[in-house]
């Protein structure tokens, strides 16, 4: 779907894999490594002599950053309740915070927070003090406990005519694939922002103001060319991240109209091979339906056609058969969705990842998004490069990365990748397969599970 939007994953990679990054340059990190350091070394040193290979010790690496983990994990909760605790103290500036406020849920109890209060003469009155935040947690059955990414949507359903499909749409992505008592969990806050409350810089610094500590991510998109064109900022803020103001990053742009042509294109040559391949008549009044099919033939004989001059000639298809219009439609709703739903998963996948070594979600239920193949590139490239971030730190095994690479490969192959990309992606494989000297990293049984096609990209 060339034309039809722009995706940069350099903003949400810098914002993800900046704590990545300084973890492998700097020794003292905010994973927790210092903590057990000498512990660690001390092990290492020990059972070196046992390891005749790169493989266990990577393994050790990484296993040790698993545990490590859960300790920052730990400290990020207990800096973050801290800072729910300063925030919601000031919340007695009641007349500043029902103003600014953007959200409805109330101000002075967020959801994923336990509030302990002061005994007081005067709580009938409705003066107690607040004496302790506590964040609620989720216990996975390995018994490591998490704090659910919180997603909110700074989208009205008055904003576009798709607004309330999209957020319809989010809200069932994420509820099946990112359940909020799940591993990959997702707290939806989908729906929350207040129809009074304007969109805008302003808003998401107070949101900040009175949600810092928690986790969350803020899909802030604006409209222009007369909601056409619809442009997507991102917000974020970590789970106890030392911030003074939210950090946003530009995720991308995509043109409505450019989609439901693009989506008009492929109906009507679908339609029109299935009236030929059962030899029926055309529809009667077809007027619309041959003149989009006169235009379609202009475009695939245009085969010297610059991407350019390809999106002037899709341009004049400007009338939808009755026939089509509602399946039209609803397919160009889908492609968006799958854009939001994208942006979402992708954030909330490196945030389990970097925070609780949980393996990413997204790679593996791209074949059932629809219009997935348009952000494909861009998926492709942000999970290669948070893979390789991910080893460097440890928070994830060769065999690991393998693995989920081989599986995207399978999805990406079958949702149409190009040959290139597929390359690509092969090669990543080979090089976490081997070491520059191509002794194996992994044992023999992962080395005999790569398919025979696979075999053949890594010779």
């Amino acid at each position: 779907m060339a034309g039809t939007g722009g995706f940069f994953i350099g903003g949400m990679l810098g914002r993800i894999l900046g704590p990545i990054v300084n973890d492998f340059i700097e020794f003292e990190t905010p994973w927790g490594k210092k903590i057990a350091e000498k512990k660690f070394e001390k092990e290492r040193k020990s059972k070196r002599a046992e390891f005749d290979d790169k493989a266990k010790l990577t393994n050790l690496d990484h296993q040790h950053k698993l545990e490590t983990l859960q300790i920052q994990f730990e400290q990020n909760r207990k800096k973050a309740e801290e800072q729910m605790l300063l925030s919601i103290s000031e919340w007695q500036q009641k007349t500043f915070w029902e103003k600014c406020f953007p959200l409805r849920n109330p101000f002075e109890m967020p959801f994923g927070i336990d509030l302990k209060f002061q005994e007081s003469k005067d709580r009938l009155e409705g003066n107690r003090k607040i004496e302790q935040c506590k964040i609620q947690t989720i216990t996975l059955p390995d018994n490591r406990r998490i704090v659910p990414l919180r997603v909110i949507t700074a989208l009205k359903d008055t904003t576009s005519p798709n607004a309330d499909t999209i957020n319809g749409d989010l809200s069932m992505f994420l509820a099946q694939y990112y359940s909020a008592n799940g591993e990959h969990a997702v707290m939806s806050d989908i729906g929350a922002w207040k129809d009074d409350a304007p969109i805008n810089d302003a808003s998401i610094n107070y949101l900040f103001k009175g949600q810092r500590g928690l986790p969350t991510l803020i899909i802030a998109p604006s409209y222009t060319n007369g909601g056409s064109i619809a442009r997507m900022k991102l917000w974020s803020w970590g789970l106890g991240e030392e911030l003074a103001y939210p950090i946003g990053f530009d995720f991308g742009w995509f043109n409505i109209d450019a989609i439901y042509r693009q989506t008009l294109l492929e109906e009507v040559k679908a339609f029109d091979n299935t009236l030929r391949k059962i030899n029926v008549s055309r529809p009667t009044p077809y007027k619309d339906f041959e003149t989009d099919l006169s235009i379609i033939k202009m475009i695939d004989n245009g085969d010297d056609l610059t991407v350019n001059e390809r999106e002037q000639l899709l341009s004049l298809l400007q009338r939808t058969p009755p026939e089509l219009s509602s399946i039209v439609q609803r397919k160009t709703n889908d492609v968006i969705s799958t854009i939001y739903s994208c942006a979402a998963a992708m954030y909330a996948d490196s945030y389990h990842l970097r925070n609780y070594g949980t393996l990413p979600q997204l790679p593996y239920i791209l074949p059932q998004l629809a219009g997935a193949k348009m952000l494909l590139p861009q998926i492709q490239q942000y999970y290669l490069i948070l893979l390789k971030a991910s080893l460097l730190q440890g928070t994830i095994g060769h065999e690991e990365a393998i693995y989920i690479e081989m599986d995207m490969y399978e999805n990406f192959k079958r949702i149409g990748a190009s040959e290139e990309d597929l390359k690509n992606l092969a090669g990543q494989i080979r090089v976490h397969v081997f070491d520059i000297k191509g002794k194996s990293l992994c044992g023999t049984n992962t080395i005999n599970k790569i398919d025979n096609h696979m075999k053949l990209l890594l010779q």
